[in-house]
């Protein structure tokens, strides 16, 4: 459960809550829904049963069956309801015998959204259930579901009155790296990095990877071969959630280039901005794409506005690199596109998701007080023709800190410190500290300079 803990003390909660529960859990498949519920139901009296895409009649018979099989649930009719009830009288009658104190009942239906788009009864059920035990304060309902685009959009809609009576939602993210890297305590820091920027945080896919393989061999073995498991993983996650792929594939690749403006997403694709709006928004709300603000530098003009990116590592990771080359990998040229196509660009795609990762390092060490300066977020500036990876500012004391991070073989020198200084009078701003990051470590220049000047602090990543 590394990384869980908050979500697990929200459960908890709303299960020792003098009342009952009406909870929705939700994330994207692989998120680890299924993981925390089965860890969350270890010591309750809890019934689960994950929906089926059928009719509403064959989805009775199956709840009936499961339940009679797996918890002894008798009951005298094939009806939601009546299967219901069956558990709440048996979980009553069995603390009875069991001397125990009152023990709520808890009823998780999987993939909830399934059954709600076959009709309504299931709904009624399940709201004439909620009516039936509201003073007996001995149930939890808890509805989970891998469709985030229908909680977000169409839940409350379909729900009616009835939302009014969700006692708590529990959204599953992604890991950050500190995740990644407890995760995979065998392996190195750098190889951590590579994970967390290919795979991202979504631990079903992390489950894949193999600490005992190259990220070479993981690469090839998880994306390339045409029997892979990510092969066509993010066109199967999209038809899940979307309709139209081809207008979503052209999006997302076009992002993946780094055309990341309305304006060059329309001159490319032909398709309306109205209509690029729409789909981006979509990605947006499954938590694929993001919208990049940049800090607010002194100086308007040289900001990049209105910028686009995928949010999503794998995602990312497959439209740069699997979804142009499908036609190698198609006739079995796996390691030809391995080593001629991915790895010498694998550096420059990196170097986004080390900053990330920097980013989400600064976080921790303010708030734990090692830095002599509060960070509210770590942000990035993106400007017409540079860029600066991390910049922050101390609104209480004016502090600005400025950042820069290396992904590349070649030590972080003179020249890189300078650059970063050039960047910063671009954009209008004076750094008070400077914080560099380097995967290969620094230049002696560098290290000395650290030595006799505070405002300059060197992090390797074997020292994070």
């Amino acid at each position: 459960m590394v990384g869980r803990k908050d979500d697990m003390n929200g459960l908890i909660e709303q299960y020792n809550s003098a009342s009952n529960s009406l909870l929705v859990l939700y994330g994207r498949s692989g998120i680890g829904k299924t993981t925390l519920i089965n860890e969350f139901i270890r010591d309750k009296k809890a019934y689960y049963y994950c929906l089926k895409d059928c009719n509403e009649r064959e989805q009775q018979y199956i709840l009936r069956d499961e339940w009679n099989k797996n918890y002894g649930v008798e009951p005298e009719g094939n009806e939601f309801l009546t299967i219901f009830e069956s558990a709440v009288n048996k979980t009553f009658s069995d603390t009875l015998e069991s001397e125990e104190e009152n023990a709520k009942t808890v009823l998780i239906l999987d993939e909830i959204y399934l059954a709600f788009k076959q009709g309504q009864d299931l709904l009624n059920a399940i709201k004439k259930l909620w009516a039936d035990n509201k003073d007996n304060n001995n149930l939890m309902i808890l509805l989970a579901t891998s469709s985030v685009q229908w909680v977000e959009n169409g839940m409350v809609k379909l729900l009616g009155e009835f939302a009014s009576e969700i006692t708590g939602l529990i959204k599953l993210k992604p890991f950050g790296f500190l995740e990644v890297v407890n995760r995979f305590p065998s392996i190195s820091s750098k190889d951590a990095v590579y994970v967390y920027g290919i795979l991202g945080g979504v631990p079903g896919y992390m489950d894949m990877w193999s600490a005992g393989k190259s990220v070479r061999n993981n690469v090839i073995d998880l994306f390339l071969d045409k029997n892979a498991l990510l092969y066509k993983e993010p066109e199967r996650f999209l038809k899940t959630e979307l309709r139209e792929l081809a207008f979503y594939n052209t999006i997302l690749y076009n992002l993946a280039c780094g055309r990341n403006k309305l304006n060059e997403l329309h001159e490319r694709t032909g398709f309306s901005r109205a209509k690029i709006s729409v789909y981006i928004r979509n990605l947006i709300e499954l938590d694929i794409v993001e919208k990049v603000f940049s800090y607010d530098a002194k100086y308007k003009d040289n900001t990049k506005k209105g910028v686009y990116a995928i949010k999503d590592p794998m995602m990312h990771f497959w439209y740069r690199f699997i979804f142009p080359n499908m036609s190698e990998l198609e006739k079995g040229n796996k390691e030809m596109v391995y080593d001629k196509l991915i790895k010498p660009e694998l550096d420059e795609y990196m170097h986004k998701y080390f900053v990330r990762m920097c980013k989400e390092y600064m976080g921790l060490m303010s708030r734990y007080n090692k830095l002599p300066f509060n960070i509210e977020i770590c942000e990035s500036w993106y400007g017409k023709d540079c860029t600066i990876d991390i910049i922050s500012k101390d609104e209480e004391s004016g502090t600005v800190m400025a950042g820069m991070c290396k992904w590349s073989n070649s030590v972080f020198g003179e020249k890189d410190l300078e650059e970063l200084i050039f960047n910063l009078d671009k954009a209008g701003e004076e750094a008070n500290c400077y914080y560099l990051f380097s995967r290969a470590g620094f230049s002696e220049y560098l290290i000395d300079r650290e030595k006799v000047i505070d405002s300059i602090v060197l992090t390797s990543l074997d020292t994070m």
